[in-house]
């Protein structure tokens, strides 16, 4: 719980290095460290607390056509979350860093492509993609924390970030046997099997969907195409009246 006052230690980390933290432009190893002090330390847990606290919001931009674009950029709030830098885009969405203050944690933050900002359908599949990540808790499945609408319209995706790679750089790079592949991966499959038990259908498996941590465990992600039908045990008691019914 942060403190309304200044703790009365003096914070450990300059303010340049707090506001490069909230920012999310620090190194993957300077982020670790400062991590790691910061579970420690109450003085520097109020300064990064407090400089998030006075970040100002995303920015909606208006574009040629008259439509506001959703732009984030890094040291603006998005709700609660600071957005830090870009990680990388898909065919539907881009996804950048963030810090959450008040739960001292980092997180991605999901958006659809500017390209199809005002596309309708790419906004529902967002919307599809937290409902179905919510329906979720399991380990072989990135958890998703939070969903914002910006604008009236502007779909924003909070979930926990995997500080790693894709299995398909691990795979282009590692170059592992195929018994290290099936240890490694292995979470991401049982995280489908209880997706297909609770009615969810990726429809989109490929290692680029897969997420290695530092802990080598694989995470499924990208739930954009997925499809929802009643879960396993709704089938099953389906099927079992429908036979009683035949009998």
């Amino acid at each position: 719980m942060r403190r309304n006052q200044p703790p009365s230690a003096t914070g450990c980390l300059a303010e340049s290095e707090a506001v490069a933290y909230v920012e999310g432009r620090l190194t993957a190893d300077e982020q670790a460290r400062a991590t790691l002090h910061l579970d420690g330390c109450d003085a520097c847990g109020w300064l990064i607390s407090e400089l998030a606290r006075a970040t100002p919001p995303a920015d909606l931009v208006r574009a040629d056509d008259g439509e506001a674009d959703l732009v984030l950029v890094p040291g603006r709030r998005v709700g609660r979350y600071v957005v830090g830098d870009r990680l990388g885009s898909g065919g539907m969405g881009v996804v950048y860093s963030a810090y959450d203050p008040e739960l001292d944690r980092r997180v991605a933050l999901k958006v659809v492509n500017p390209g199809l900002a005002h596309d309708p359908g790419a906004r529902a599949r967002l919307l599809l993609e937290a409902r179905a990540m919510a329906r979720l808790s399991h380990p072989g499945v990135v958890p998703i924390h939070d969903v914002h609408v910006l604008g009236g319209d502007h779909v924003v995706l909070a979930m926990e970030m995997v500080d790693g790679q894709d299995a398909r750089q691990w795979l282009l790079e590692a170059r592992p046997g195929w018994r290290e592949v099936l240890e490694v991966l292995m979470p991401a499959g049982r995280g489908l099997a209880a997706a297909h038990a609770a009615g969810i259908v990726h429809r989109d498996i490929k290692p680029a969907n897969l997420f290695l941590g530092r802990d080598r465990r694989a995470r499924i992600t990208d739930f954009g195409l997925a499809r929802t039908e009643p879960p396993r045990d709704e089938i099953a008691e389906t099927a079992a009246d429908d036979r009683s019914e035949d009998t």
